[in-house]
């Protein structure tokens, strides 16, 4: 079984005697009488079944996992490949699955990357950005993700993450390891956030 939020979907574990929200669209019943839900108001999210889910189309054409999979020689590799900056590079799903634009954001501030660089310019630099993506992706599932308007995990409780973030939303303010500004810029229509001292092309 594979789900996708899409931009606002939630799965939430209820007492199944509990009434449904409107856009609940999908019910399991679970032991002991609760239910999980999967709510999308958006109706942006999705979910499908298979006997076999690693010949799912929609995981086929990923990369790998981000947290679980990558390693630093196939990361190293694959930035060998390619010219495109290194921001929309993590982006790319069929390059590196599940970094979304804040996780990038914030590992690029931590490997001290900037966000407009080649990729191919940083294979001296892929044990760094390796290291920075996991500790990064650690702290957002320790801190329940990131919510700033629709996430909530599985009990109805927005994440934690906001509080941790060192650049993503932060334009303007101090950085808190070296006191620059935090700058932003739009690429590819997507915000992305960054330290003009600690992230020097």
């Amino acid at each position: 079984m594979l789900v996708h939020l899409g931009m606002t979907g939630r799965l939430r574990i209820v007492d199944g005697g509990a009434p449904r929200d409107k856009h609940t669209h999908v019910v399991w019943r679970l032991a002991g009488g609760h239910e999980l839900r999967f709510v999308d108001a958006r109706r942006f999210g999705w979910v499908t079944v298979a006997a076999d889910g690693t010949r799912l189309p929609e995981l086929l054409a990923l990369g790998p996992d981000a947290f679980d999979v990558l390693d630093r020689k196939a990361l190293a590799q694959s930035l060998a490949r390619s010219s495109a900056p290194i921001k929309s590079f993590l982006l790319d799903q069929r390059r590196l699955a599940g970094l979304g634009n804040i996780y990038a954001a914030e590992a690029l501030f931590r490997a001290r990357i900037h966000p407009r660089t080649p990729a191919r310019r940083l294979v001296p630099k892929a044990e760094a950005l390796y290291r920075a993506i996991r500790q990064t992706l650690a702290l957002g599932i320790r801190n329940c993700g990131t919510s700033f308007r629709d996430f909530v995990d599985a009990r109805g409780e927005p994440g934690t993450n906001l509080d941790a973030l060192l650049v993503y939303g932060r334009q303007d303010e101090a950085c808190r390891f070296c006191g620059g500004r935090i700058r932003r810029t739009v690429d590819a229509g997507r915000s992305t956030f960054y330290c003009g001292r600690c992230q020097r092309r």
